[in-house]
This record gives C-alpha cells, sequence and structure tokens, in this order.
C-alpha cells in the first residue's frame, strides 16, 4: 500500500460498500447515533442506555460480517450466496437488540458486550480459514489484517488531528465561533467512516497472496527479538526467583502475582504468535523461544492457579476471579496442545479464545452468573451461621455479631449491588418495597438499608473492622434527606448546586470556585480547622463577604439527634444551615452529609456536602 491510496477515499468507498454492503451501513447508523448523542445531552439515563446499546449491537454485527464476507470469499462463492450469508449477522443483531439493557447492571452490561467484541474479533481471524492447514497463510492473513487497522488509525488520528487545529485556528485568529460538539462530531465521522471504508478497502479479494513466500518483516524482527522476548525473558525470571521464595519460605503466593504471570503470559503468547514464520530459523534465541518457552511456563501458571484459588476459597468468586481463572485455564490448555501439536496449529489460539470468550457471556456458566451464586453462596453461609435467617428470610438481629461478620456481610451486599441488582435479595424479605429502594442512585444508600433491615451496620472500610467498635477511629458517617422534595427558594436570588467531596491535597485546603450572573462564589474547606469558608464576592462593587460554617459542630448536632444512623431521612429543617451578614444571607440545603471523622485528632479524614447552596444579597 503506497501513500497515495490514502487520498482515493472515494475509490475504497465503492470498493468497501460493493463487498461489505452492511458492514458499511453499520457504520452510517453508529456514526448518526453517535453524534446524535453528543447533541442530545439531556436525554435521561434510560434512552442514553438504549441508543448506546444499539450502537454496540450495530458495532457487533458489523464485525461478523466482517468474518462471513472474508468467508465467503476465501472459499469463492458466488455473490448472491455471499450476500445470503448476510442473514446471520441481520439474525444476531435483532435478537441481541432485543435484549433489554436495562435489565443489567453497566458493568454486566460492557463486560458482556466486551467479551462477544473480542470473540467476533478473533472471529475475523479463525474463520476464513477454518478449513485450511496452511498455518502461514493464516498467520499472514491475521497480521496483515492487524497491519491494515494500525495504519488505518494512524491516518484517522492524523486527520483528526489536523483538521481540530484548523477549526481552532478558524477560532482563534478569525473570531469564527466553532461550537465544541464539532470536534467531537469530526472525530466520530472520521472513526466511524473513514478509518472502516480505509481499513476494509485495503483487504484483498485474492486469499491466494497470502499463501505466498514473503521476507519476514525487519521491523517485526527487531520488535519481537530486541523488545518482547528479553521482556518475557526478564518477567520469567522474576518470577522464579518468586517461586523459589515461596518454596523457602512456605508461604501463600501473593495475590498480585496472579497478574504478573498473566502478564508474562499473555505478552509470551503473542511473541509465540508474531516470530511463528521464523520457528526453523538457526537463530538460537528463538529456536530456544520455541523449545522451552511452553514447558517453562507451566510452573508459572500452577503458580497462578495456587493464587487465584486461594483468594477465590477466601472471598468466593467475582467477575474478576472469574476472568482470570478462566484465562488461567485457557492459557494452560493451548500450552498443552502446542506442546503435543509440536507448535504448528496456531489457528488454536483464537479458536479456543473465541469460544470462552462468547460463552462466558451468557447461560449458567457465564462470569455473571456464577459469580452471582458464588458470592450468595458466601453471604447465605454467613448469615445462617450468625441465627441471622429464619426459613429462608432474613430477620432483624438484637444479638451483638462481630464486626469481622458484619465487614464480611457488608462487602457481599455491596457487591451484589454493584454488579448485578438490589433485587436480588428481595426473596429474603417479606415487608420490603424493593421498587422504592432500588430507585435511589447511591449503591451506599440501598447497601445500608438492607444491613440495616437486618439489624447490622454496614462497614466499607476494613480499618473499621480492627477495632470492636462500630465508632472506630475515623468513623464513618452518612445522613440524607428525603428525596423528591420540592424546596422554596424565594427568598433568595442565587442557587448554586453543591456537589463537594473534600480531601486533603498537599496542604490542608481544598478550594473551589463558581462565577457568574454578577457574582463570584469560593468555597474553601480547611482541614485543619474543620471550616468550610463561602466567600461572596459583587462583580460592581467587589465588596466580599465571608461565612464560615463550622462541620464539626453540625456533625456533632446530628449525632446526637441520631447516634446510630436509624432513622435513614433527617428533615431537611436538620441538614440546612444558615448565617447572615450585612443583608447577605446565605443557606446550605444538604441532602447528602457524608464522610469519616477521627476523635482522637478532631478532624475529618474527607468530608462531602451534596445539596444547594443560596445566596441573598440586598441588591440582588
Amino acid at each position: 500500500m503506497n501513500i497515495k491510496s490514502f487520498f482515493n477515499i472515494p475509490k475504497h468507498f465503492i470498493t468497501s460498500f460493493r463487498r461489505y454492503p452492511l458492514a458499511i451501513l453499520c457504520c452510517f447508523g453508529i456514526t448518526i447515533l453517535s453524534m446524535y448523542l453528543v447533541e442530545k445531552e439531556h436525554l435521561n439515563d434510560v434512552d442514553t442506555k438504549h441508543i448506546s446499546h444499539l450502537i454496540m449491537d450495530l458495532f457487533l454485527g458489523m464485525i461478523l460480517s466482517l468474518a462471513l464476507i472474508n468467508r465467503a470469499e476465501k472459499e469463492g462463492f458466488s455473490l448472491t450466496k455471499k450476500y445470503l450469508f448476510q442473514i446471520i449477522p441481520v439474525a444476531f443483531m435483532i435478537v441481541y437488540y432485543f435484549i433489554d439493557p436495562i435489565q443489567f447492571s453497566e458493568f454486566e452490561w460492557v463486560i458482556r458486550f466486551f467479551s462477544i467484541f473480542l470473540a467476533f474479533t478473533f472471529f475475523v481471524a479463525w474463520f476464513p480459514f477454518l478449513r485450511s492447514s496452511n498455518y502461514s497463510a493464516f498467520w499472514l492473513y491475521t497480521t496483515t489484517l492487524i497491519k491494515r487497522l494500525v495504519i488505518a488509525q494512524f491516518f484517522a488520528y492524523i486527520l483528526v488531528s489536523g483538521l481540530s487545529l484548523a477549526l481552532l485556528a478558524l477560532d482563534k485568529l478569525f473570531n469564527v465561533s466553532i461550537d465544541s460538539d464539532l470536534y467531537m462530531h469530526l472525530w466520530i465521522i472520521i472513526q466511524g467512516l473513514f478509518t472502516p471504508v480505509f481499513f476494509l478497502g485495503h483487504i484483498s479479494e485474492n486469499y491466494t497472496v497470502y499463501e505466498e513466500e514473503v521476507s519476514y518483516p525487519k521491523f517485526l524482527k527487531i520488535l519481537v527479538l530486541y523488545i518482547l522476548l528479553p521482556i518475557v525473558s526478564l518477567y520469567m525470571f522474576i518470577l522464579y526467583m518468586y517461586g523459589l521464595k515461596i518454596i523457602f519460605t512456605w508461604q501463600l503466593p501473593s495475590g498480585w502475582v496472579s497478574n504478573l504471570v498473566l502478564s508474562f503470559s499473555i505478552v509470551g503468547l503473542i511473541s509465540f504468535f508474531l516470530i511463528y514464520p521464523l520457528k526453523n530459523t538457526e537463530n538460537k534465541f528463538v529456536s530456544l523461544f520455541f523449545k522451552l518457552f511452553f514447558w517453562l511456563k507451566l510452573p508459572l501458571l500452577l503458580l497462578l492457579f495456587i493464587a487465584i484459588f486461594t483468594r477465590i476459597d477466601q472471598y468466593g468468586i467475582t467477575e474478576l476471579r472469574y476472568y482470570v481463572l478462566l484465562l488461567a485455564f485457557w492459557l494452560s490448555f493451548v500450552a498443552f496442545y502446542l506442546i503435543i501439536n509440536k507448535y504448528k496449529n496456531i489457528k488454536i489460539i483464537f479458536l479456543s479464545f473465541l469460544i470462552l470468550a462468547f460463552f462466558s457471556s451468557f447461560g449458567p456458566l457465564s462470569s455473571f452468573s456464577i459469580s452471582k451464586r458464588s458470592q450468595l453462596k458466601r453471604f447465605n453461609k454467613i448469615t445462617t451461621e450468625l441465627q441471622l435467617q429464619k426459613n429462608g428470610k432474613l430477620v432483624k438481629t438484637d444479638t451483638e455479631i462481630p464486626l469481622v461478620k458484619q465487614h464480611q456481610i457488608s462487602s457481599i451486599v455491596d457487591y451484589i449491588i454493584s454488579y448485578h441488582d438490589i433485587k436480588t435479595f428481595e426473596p429474603y424479605f417479606s415487608e420490603v418495597d424493593f421498587d422504592s429502594i432500588s430507585g435511589y442512585n447511591y449503591r451506599g444508600e440501598q447497601a445500608e438499608l438492607i444491613m440495616k433491615f437486618m439489624g447490622l451496620k454496614f462497614i466499607r472500610n476494613h480499618w473499621d473492622v480492627e477495632n470492636e467498635n462500630t465508632q472506630s477511629d475515623p468513623f464513618y458517617f452518612n445522613f440524607n434527606t428525603e428525596r423528591n422534595m420540592v424546596y422554596k427558594i424565594t427568598d433568595y436570588n442565587y442557587l448554586i448546586e453543591m456537589n463537594n467531596y473534600f480531601y486533603p491535597g498537599n496542604d490542608s485546603l481544598f478550594a473551589e470556585e463558581f462565577s457568574g450572573n454578577g457574582i463570584v462564589v469560593k468555597q474553601k474547606f480547611d482541614f485543619k480547622t474543620n471550616f468550610l469558608h463561602i466567600d461572596v464576592i459583587e462583580d460592581v462593587s467587589k465588596s466580599l463577604h465571608t461565612f464560615q460554617f463550622n462541620l464539626k459542630h453540625y456533625l456533632n448536632i446530628l449525632t446526637a439527634k441520631y447516634p446510630e444512623n436509624e432513622d435513614y431521612y433527617v428533615p431537611i429543617s436538620h441538614m440546612s444551615f444558615k448565617q447572615e451578614q450585612d443583608d447577605v444571607s446565605v443557606e446550605i440545603q444538604a441532602n447528602n452529609f457524608y464522610g469519616n471523622y477521627s476523635n482522637t485528632t478532631e478532624k475529618f479524614t474527607n468530608v462531602s456536602l451534596k445539596g444547594r447552596l443560596l445566596i441573598k444579597l440586598s441588591n440582588g
């Protein structure tokens, strides 16, 4: 491919649309919907999620369509049969579209899409060579696709950068008003249309070119021999030294070692694939790598299994541990297979991965189903041991429960709510309206309520477990007002939304500034004094009015009124703090006041105020 091909975009578009009509139509759909999302910022979360789901659907359909067309061309199907082949991605998109994303948590929705995306991506490489035993042709085809994609992305970044700078120059030099959304539209159009057209237009229709003898790319040889393989060797040396440490100290491996073993194994497998054509080379380093890599990897995979099973035994299975375990089994299978197969069939890497990626997303063996069952099993075991269950229902306890157990239950409850759905706990309660609870956006509020129904305290921080005292140091507090309230603000001139989270930085002061409509408001929280300073500056007169709110004082009042925070909703009158000065009034109406406070130092370690800041000026 020469540089002239970059400028021949119309030809690439015609070629791409003729060969991949469904894929190009999907690209147009993705581009239009993405631009619509940028323009319609007022869309609610439900509508945004449905449109995003449709974008994901079109994206997956595009990849699946690409794989099937390439397969049809490789087999020499007629044009009619090739287009009939596109019924499969259309059917998939219809089914996927009607899987309502609202029923899934944000995490499950995104991970499910990403897993299918990976499966379809590997399918693009494997499916055209389904019946072929020419592994060198498969390698050349796959690396060519990767090279074309990298080049397409490189040109796309250059194009976006150049056009964005041109728009910026018009804005700054000629005072041409450029809407900030135009930059995002430009990015979407380039990535949604230019990149796929350029990429698809350079995929050869003649698959015999992949069966020809080609010289191994020099840049790839440098990358693998002088960068990747030395890194893999260094990883291997470090991990073997750590393995010897475990043997001599007789200690279980650190959970973090899983990351290093996975990184080493994956980088090593990529290196193996990239230097596959050099397997019969006279280079001793490459020859030694082919003979020893998978054998030397087996003890490290055993280390990985010990580490992950240790964590599972302690804390059960989560989605992250599921995928670590799945990767461990996949890497072990690939290692054993390639050793037995004499390192020939590299297609097995792609086939095995796409099968695991796809089937880990759906059904009873999916990451979500297994993780949920594992955590509920732990939940049932702990609550049954503590006699918190009666006839399958949770009951409120009057006995003192050790904090370590409360923390374990809190972690499970928080996990289920965060990664699945609070209604998972509905069968455990007889007289709880879960529809009203699930309306809360903040997952911590939901978790606190579930714990409260059992007569337990929601413990989110591990340091609260170290002391057998619910008022550990620092202790966590959380006060909320009722939701869906109507507030009267006619006595004030200005309203500022407060969504503050103060935490100490390099010094004790944390500051924020707001400006507009003739005034400037500065908020500063001083961790040394526990005071929230609010400065109101009038633009015209430059008058400065300073107010100081002692948050420690307000915390003491609230903890005295609600020592156990058992009344979940605090009246708005108890969460309103008002001061007046020189005909200027400032009132904080907090919806949520939470953080951590140390009785030892008498200081906040962090604090958050969410609600409204109301200001009245005499001349406002």
